[in-house]
Formats: structure tokens, sequence, C-alpha cells
């Protein structure tokens, strides 16, 4: 049988093969997963490279079947890395179509090449695949050893595809492992964050995929170096149970490749359990604490606090007023929103963004000061009975400190000036380790 153009068999197959991935593997008999595989290692490790040599050797002369067999294979393999390198460096990234839409690419531009050089040559000096299998008439022809080597390769052939059908077709032991993996804003495992400025906040995707056959408690920190700067947990999670969600982190200090370890923890162990990396360059310079204007009262921490206002005294001749409201400035952290900064101060978040003049709360931006309208509480009017005496109100003073990524007890003592065992009394705290970010911590005064 002379076949006088391979390439329509090539194409007929390349549809089928193209149908076969849109369709997925999903819900499929076993067989056509089965029959996507071969025909992908098909095209992926013979017909690039056949094509290829096609296109250089046109004539029927210039080599023999085994040779184009074996050039064949090794063309195919050769144009896999450099195929790589392109694709990672386009916006679309090594993935499973724009991998088929390279492979293609090669193919067909080596097909239409090799056709052409083809029909530029006389008919009887083109090459053309010939086949012409007389199996008693060649296995006769061959001697004792030819015969025994050609028995244990065919015995070796055999094998390996009942090996390949066993893993494919056979069910598989289950396995008792976790996955843990980070995604990118697309949900893909791609375009994570690259570069960011000092402060500004980061997020990924993370997810856990429980797969012990049992359910287990999970905790995710974020490190960068010593320092934890997130977390997330802990989480419960039943057998093969999936959890997905934001994990939020800062980075505060400028420099190039800063290395950001997301480790995961099992069951409450003190050593990470699954660990993933993070290289991010941090360019600009740290953000720093705007000033507050005469109308805010100093602060010793990163939260400004406003200092309660005593409430006027009546005099017997006057009719009471009402204190104006105080007003504070705000500087914005990493990871705060208006909802969680109206909470710190006890105030709504429209109040704060009537009070800024905002229409969007979602458009919020670290370092950028926000007027937060304290109201404090007016006179009260004094009886007429008694007009002599004046009643003052004498609020208390608390701090309340809500606990940032990367913060200990240490550290906010620090910043307030008091000790870590005055926080864990004022706290009814027993452990100073056991400390989770957005906790609102009571801040004593300095002794």
């Amino acid at each position: 049988m002379v076949v006088r153009n391979e390439f329509v068999v090539f194409a007929l197959l390349g549809l089928l093969l193209l149908g076969l991935i849109a369709l997925g593997v999903e819900g499929l008999p076993a067989a056509l997963p089965l029959l996507r595989l071969f025909l992908g290692l098909f095209f992926v490790l013979f017909v690039p490279g056949y094509a290829l040599q096609a296109a250089l050797f046109p004539r029927s002369e210039d080599l023999d079947g085994p040779e184009r067999l074996a050039l064949s294979f090794g063309l195919s393999v050769a144009v896999i890395p450099p195929l790589a390198l392109i694709l990672d460096r386009l916006p679309w990234g090594i993935r499973l179509w724009p991998i088929v839409a390279g492979e293609s690419f090669v193919i067909v531009t080596c097909s239409a090449v090799a056709l052409w050089r083809r029909r530029r040559l006389p008919p009887v000096e083109r090459f053309v695949v010939e086949i012409d299998v007389d199996a008693r008439r060649w296995w006769a022809a061959q001697d004792r050893l030819s015969r025994a080597l050609y028995g244990i390769l065919a015995a070796a052939l055999l094998v390996a595809l009942f090996s390949a059908a066993a893993i494919v077709l056979l069910p598989k032991p289950g396995a008792q492992f976790t996955e843990f993996y980070l995604l990118g804003p697309e949900g893909l495992a791609e375009s994570y964050p690259r570069e960011a400025a000092p402060g500004e906040p980061l997020s990924v995707t993370a997810g856990i995929a429980n797969r012990e056959g049992l359910a287990a408690e999970y905790r995710i920190e974020v490190r960068a170096g010593e320092l934890t700067i997130g977390q997330a947990g802990p989480l419960r999670l039943e057998g093969d149970e999936v959890w997905e969600g934001p994990i939020h982190y800062v980075l505060a200090e400028p420099g190039d490749d800063q290395e950001v370890h997301f480790l995961l923890f099992r069951d409450g162990g003190g050593e990470a359990y699954r660990s993933l990396r993070l290289w991010i360059n941090i360019k600009g310079l740290p953000p720093t604490q705007a000033p507050l204007p005469a109308t805010a009262s100093p602060t010793t921490g990163p939260y400004p606090t406003a200092t309660p206002v005593e409430a006027a005294t009546e005099t017997p001749t006057e009719a009471p007023t009402a204190t104006p409201a105080s007003l504070v400035v705000h500087v914005v952290l990493p990871g705060e929103s208006l909802s969680s900064i109206a909470r710190l101060y006890g105030v709504t978040y429209q109040a704060i963004m009537e009070a800024n003049g905002m229409t969007d709360p979602n458009l919020l931006k670290v370092g950028q000061e926000l007027i937060i309208p304290t109201p404090v509480e007016a006179a009260t009017e004094t009886p007429a009975e008694t007009p002599t005496e004046a009643p003052t109100v004498t609020p208390a003073s608390l701090v309340v400190h809500v606990v940032l990524p990367g913060e200990t007890l240490s550290s906010i003592g620090r910043l307030y000036g008091v000790t870590y065992q005055a926080i864990m009394e004022a706290n009814g705290m027993t452990d100073p380790n056991l400390l989770q970010v957005g906790q609102e911590l009571i801040i004593p005064p300095p002794e």
C-alpha cells in the first residue's frame, strides 16, 4: 500500500484529538480518555519531528525508512524545549490550549513546507510512504539471533502495554495526604503578586484539600523571615472537604526578591506540615504615619485615639449648650476597611463617609487620612430646683488595640509604653502566644 499524502491522515487524527480535548475526560467512557492519551503522545513525540524531517528531506533517496523514523522521534523531542520557552514568555503561559496551539503551528507549518518542496520535485524522486509488510517472509529471512532479539523486544512491548493499561484502568489505592496550593486572581496557579510598594496590602487565594480520610484541623501562617505577616484559621475540614479563601499579608520593608513562606500546620503541630514560597519585589519608601492635626489627641500607638472630652458644666444663669463633636484624623493602615475603622472608633462607616465626602466605601488607600467624627456626650440640663450644683462628667479613658499581622504582646506593649503582663492582666489572658489577627485588646494606662 502506498500513501502519497500522509499529512491528510495526520489532519484527520488531529481533528479527532482536538475533539477529545474539547470534551474533557469527565463522564466519558474509559476507552476515550485512553485514546486521547495515545493520540496526544503520538502528536507530541512523533508528528512534529516527522513533519520537520519531511520538510528537510523531501526526496525518497535522502533517508531510508528506519532513519526517518528515528529522526522523527528525535526532532519531536528537540522541538519541545524551545516551544516551552516561547510559551512561558507569552501572556497565556504553559497551559493545555497554548500547548495545543503551539504544537499545531509547528506541525502545520512544517507540513506545508514539506508538501511545497515535494511538489517541486519530479514524481519519481518524491518521498512516499509505502506499507508493504509480509510478516512470514520477513520472519523467515531472520537468523536465530535476530529472532530471539525481536522476541524479547515484543515481550517487553507487551508488558509495557499491559502495565500502562492497568495503571489507567484499574482503581488506584487511596493515598492519605493534604493538598496545599496557592491561586492567583483568576483562580489559576499563576499571576501571583510580583511587585508592590512598602505597606501595600497583598493577597492570594490559598486552598486546602483534606485527603487524609478523616477530619483534621489546619492553620496557615505567612512569614517573611522570622516575622509572621499573615495567617488564617484554625480551619476544621472533614475528609475530602476542600477550603479556599483569601490570605492577606503586608511587606513593610523595601527590597528585591523577598521570600514569603506560606506554612500549613495540621492538628496543632508545631512544625509546618506543608509549605509554599513566593518571591516579591518591594520598591519605594516605607509609609510614614501622618501627623495628627491640633484637634486630634496625641497617641502612643499606631491607632489614633480621641481623648474623651468632658461635658460642659452648666451655669445657673444660662441655658445648657452641647459641646461640638471632637474630630480625629485616622491614617489608614494595611488591611483596614471603613467598617473596621468605624468599629474601632464606635461610629458608623456612613458617618465616616459623610465626614470625608466619600461616595464609594471601597475606594480606600493605605496612608489615606480620614476625619473621624467622634460624638461627645452633650451636657445634660441641670434641674431648676438645684441651680447651685453643676454636674460634671468624668469618663474613663480606655484604649482598644486591634491586633495586626506580625504583632506580638511585647511589640504592642512597647507601642503603648506598658508591659505585656499588664496587657494580659487587663484582658484576662493566660498565654501570651494565643494572639490572633483582628483580636481587640484593652490597653491599660501606663503606670
